[in-house]
Parts: structure tokens; sequence; C-alpha cells
């Protein structure tokens, strides 16, 4: 019966389901089901099929094939257009692993949103934006190296990715970040990279996990050992009808920009020592096809038995400049810079990575094809090493 309906669906896309109900289906930013005004389900897929070349200082050449994204999402109201959810998952990398799964309630759609569930940190411009949005193939190194990523709790906001004039956002959440306990035949830990890949025999954090590894159980959960809350908070201003969270201008127009500062603060509820406040200020600027964002980013640890006595720490910065041709190519420049100590050796790391790519848009960031090359340096205790990575990726997202 189920089978009939969704190929009577298909065929006739107005079907009357109730005198006063009226189910619709079709394509927009997504392929989606509507009963009436209260429920809506929409469905979107992305992937990321990808090319790398890496070649390190010292070390062997090598160069493979990956998915790093295979991504399948869920969006939508229910009972009321106040009321929106979304799921997102991720195939890639060899397995499953959850994205976002929250519910959003709006009390007022342009002043007052309520957040609840698994979601983006609201701290910085690039990780808020889509990957499916970006002028690299990925981003940049800073996202990684200050840890930004998804964790759990309430968000309150008003919408700010829709690049309001005035945009903000506050948020109360664990702190852990997104967790995966594996249970499986192990007596240590191992730590997953962004490509799932082992890169440590000690529990670290990446922007997306973080996985131990137990007993051989097999068990998955996002648990957490204890509550260690951190409060993030995001404000900015917007001129003109920016689209601040797409990188590329494609949409052209007149001069457009935004300025925002975030702050992350964890808070020391275990006497760990270990509480940290990270801050960035970021801006975009678009103009009649030219782009340009940056960001400087700024780590504060704790250096004593309590949080206020703070020292300096991670220090960063990013800018990217681009420019769309006709709307479809679009050559791009980044710069990233990293100061601070090397996490095994304690001693000063200075890293700066310099990146060129070009963008080719079919259907402006639903199907594109993107290629960049950087070149990373990094000093550690006065030794100089070059590391060159070159990608190529093709996306298909609808």
């Amino acid at each position: 019966m189920a089978a009939l309906l969704g190929v009577a669906m298909i065929t006739n896309p107005c079907i009357g389901m109730a005198d006063d109900s009226t189910v619709k289906v079709g394509y927009k930013n997504g392929f989606f089901i509507q009963d009436g005004e209260d429920f809506l389900l929409r469905t979107g897929a992305r992937l990321q099929a990808r090319m790398t070349y890496e070649k390190p200082d010292g070390g062997d050449k090598e160069a493979f094939f990956n998915v790093p994204r295979a991504r399948l999402a869920f969006s939508g109201h229910a009972f009321s257009e106040d009321w929106t959810y979304k799921f997102q998952t991720d195939f890639g990398k060899g397995q499953a692993s959850l994205k976002d799964f929250y519910v959003d309630y709006a009390a007022s759609k342009e002043v007052f949103h309520i957040r609840v569930g698994q979601q983006k940190r609201p701290f910085s411009r690039q990780f808020l934006s889509s990957s499916s949005k970006l002028l690299f193939v990925d981003r940049a190194p800073t996202t990684k190296a200050f840890g930004l990523g998804r964790d759990i709790g309430v968000v309150f906001h008003n919408n700010m990715t829709k690049s309001p004039t005035f945009e903000w956002a506050l948020g109360i959440v664990n702190g852990d970040g997104v967790k995966s306990r594996v249970d499986v035949e192990s007596t240590g830990c191992i730590k997953l990279d962004e490509n799932r890949q082992i890169r440590s025999e000690n529990e670290i954090k990446d922007d997306n996990l973080k996985v131990t590894v137990e007993s051989d159980e097999g068990e998955v959960t996002n648990s957490i050992d204890h509550f260690e809350p951190a409060v993030v908070l995001r404000l900015g201003y917007n001129h003109g009808n920016l689209k601040g969270y797409s990188e590329a201008d494609l949409e052209g127009g007149g001069l457009r920009f935004g300025i925002a500062l975030g702050t992350y603060a964890t808070f020391d509820t275990d006497d760990d020592r270990d509480a940290f406040v990270k801050t960035t200020l970021d801006t975009m600027i678009k103009v009649q096809g030219f782009a340009f964002s940056g960001a400087f980013f700024l780590q504060m640890d704790q250096d004593g038995d309590s949080f206020t006595e703070q020292k300096m720490g991670l220090k960063g910065a990013v800018g990217q400049v681009s420019y769309a041709i006709g709307e479809k190519y679009v050559p791009a420049a980044r710069f990233t810079w990293l100061d601070g100590k090397d996490e095994e050796t304690a001693e000063d790391k200075t890293v700066m990575e310099i990146a060129g790519g070009f963008s080719a848009f079919f259907f402006k960031h639903k199907v594109k094809w993107q290629t960049d090359v950087a070149v990373a340096m990094t000093k550690v205790d006065g030794e100089s090493t070059k590391d060159i990575v070159g990608r190529t990726q093709l996306q298909f997202n609808f």
C-alpha cells in the first residue's frame, strides 16, 4: 500500500489525503513531502569524491582516492512551522557517524530561537559554513587546530546563519565535543583524525569525534564521562544582502560585508586545571564577484588552580580571496598562520600554509569541481620542514 501511495505521489504531486489536507511532493533544496502547512520532510545528500597527493618533507610521496563526506540529511518541520528539525549522518570514511540531530523552536522567527540537540558550536564563520559551500576542497588548518566542532546542548539564537543585520547566538554545551565510545578488544586508546585514521595511541579530540577503545563488545555511544560545561557566544553585524556563510560571491552585486566576534570558554569543574578561553574575530566582504574572508584566533589556557589564572596559548589567523568569473569559475588564494607549542614536545611551533585553488561551478554549489594545492612550512624549535598537498574533488549535492 505504501509503495502504491509513493508511486501515486510521484505521478500525481498533489493528492488529497483528507478534506482539509493535501500532500505535495517535489524538489526544492532537496526532495520533499509536505502535508498541508504543518508537516514537511525534506531529504538531501552530499557526495565528495576526492583524490589527494601528499609529499611530506623527508617522507614518501603518496596519492590516493577517498570519500571524505557521504552525507544523508533529513530536515523540515512538524506540527507547526515554528518547530523545525534536522538529522544528518555521514557514511564517508568507511563507517557511519552522527553529525547533527536537533530540534529548533522559533519563539519569534526573526528574533529568538531555541535549538536543542547535537549541533555545531556557533563559534567561527568558516566552521559554521557548510562544507558544501567552501571555496577550497576543505577548511583551513585553523579549524582543526582550535578544536571547533560539534557538541550536545542548547543554543539560543536568531537564525544567525541567514546573516540578519545583527546576528547572535548563545550556547551551553557539554564541552566534551561529540564523543563515540567504541568497545573492542583493546587495552588502550586510539585517536581517529578527520579521515578516521589512527593517528596516536593517546585519547584526543578532533573537530567532530573522540573515540575511546576499551573492550570487545562493539557498543557505540555518544555519552560523556562527566559534565564539563562550556559556554559559546557569537555576536555579529551584517551589511547588505550578505550570504555570510557561503564563501564565493556567485550572486554578485554591490558591497556587502559582515563582522563577528566569537568566544568559547570551558570551566575547570573537575579540578584538572584544563580550562581555556578561545576567541575569534572574523569578517567577510563581497562585491561584484570579489570575496574576502579572514579570521584571527586566540586561545588562553588555565595556568594555576583558578580559572582566572590564564596564560597565552595558541594563536592563529587565516585570510582568503577569490573572484567569480561569470558565476562559473572561481580562482582563490589562502594564507594560514598558527603559532603555539607542539603538543608532543612542548617546543615552540609555527606553521604557515599558502594555498591556491580553482573551482568550476556547474550548478553553483550543488555540483562543482574543486582543485587546490597547499604548501605548509612548519618550524619546530628552529628546524623547518615543508610539506606539499594537492587535492581535486567532485561535489554532488542535492
